[in-house]
């Protein structure tokens, strides 16, 4: 798998799923460990109005916690089929992929 389009793929997943990881765990310290929701404006306003997620300050924690989870799942998965340059992770890593994506659509939705 040396300099192989697939390579370069798998080194694209790891640095957003990293990005994606750290950013759904930073909203979920700052909303569900820190209390800090002031400048969040919770509720039935805005763009945000009818997303489940932006209801309370709860779902909104639900939501970047989940979504956190599976984000480091897919970045350690991503560095494993680095590792170990094996063909068999990097498919299973890109289906992962898309079904984080899905479910995260689905989130969204409800």
């Amino acid at each position: 798998m040396k300099n192989s389009p697939l390579l370069f793929v798998l080194i694209f997943i790891l640095i957003l799923s990293l990005i994606f990881s750290l950013a759904s765990w930073s909203e979920f310290y700052e909303v569900g460990i820190l209390k800090n929701v002031e400048n969040y404006p919770f509720g039935a306003e805005g763009p945000v109005a009818g997303l489940w997620q932006y209801e309370s300050a709860e779902n909104y924690t639900v939501y970047n916690l989940v979504l956190g989870i599976l984000w480091t799942l897919v970045s350690v998965l991503s560095l494993i089929s680095i590792i170990n340059k094996n063909l068999k992770y990097s498919i299973s890593l890109i289906i992962f992929v898309f079904i984080v994506y899905v479910f995260g659509r689905i989130l969204e939705n409800l």
